[in-house]
């Protein structure tokens, strides 16, 4: 198992200097550790950072989670299982890591006006692109060759969760009117 300090910085190089995830070593006990801290980094900055309801929560962590387990099902053909097994827990960990920004900026968020929309968005798009590029660098690393295909893919997946994550508050929200 790695030191809690091993892993930031390598999450640190994957997100900001464009580093690969070789370095994080894969074991079941760090997986199950990177799930359970997204789920409660989510949780906890949905509720506290964007005043999110339980159903609203609810819906994020499915539409990401089940987003996640899709696009790695669709990789498995392509990707060696080690290398897949890396990139996997690496970007879990960078999306727990996002998450955990995203709670300890919750009093800056609250601190800022109401009625501006775009102010409040600021610190989640901050935090929204190193969490692309990390997760761009972890499937360039998986599917083993530098192209610009994983920047496509990795765009294709942040829409595609957003717009399920919309779809399905939407659906919920004229269901509980």
């Amino acid at each position: 198992m790695q030191s809690v300090r091993t892993l930031g910085h390598s999450i640190y190089r994957i997100t900001l200097l464009g580093g690969s995830p070789q370095r994080i070593a894969f074991s079941n006990r760090s997986m199950l550790t990177a799930l359970l801290l997204l789920v409660v980094f989510s949780i906890a900055a949905q509720r506290l950072a964007l005043q999110s309801g339980v159903l609203q929560i609810g819906v994020f962590l499915f539409s990401l989670l089940t987003g996640l387990y899709l696009a790695l099902a669709l990789l498995t053909r392509r990707v060696p299982r080690q290398r897949l097994r890396v990139a996997q827990l690496a970007a879990v960990w960078i999306l727990a890591g996002s998450q955990f920004l995203l709670l300890l900026c919750a009093p800056l968020i609250r601190l800022l006006p109401e009625h501006s929309g775009w102010m409040q968005a600021l610190p989640v798009s901050l935090i929204l692109i190193p969490v692309l590029l990390g997760l761009n660098n972890c499937l360039r690393f998986a599917l083993g060759k530098r192209s610009d295909r994983s920047i496509l893919y990795t765009l294709l997946f942040a829409l595609s969760v957003a717009g399920f994550y919309s779809l399905m508050v939407s659906l919920l929200g004229i269901l509980f009117r």
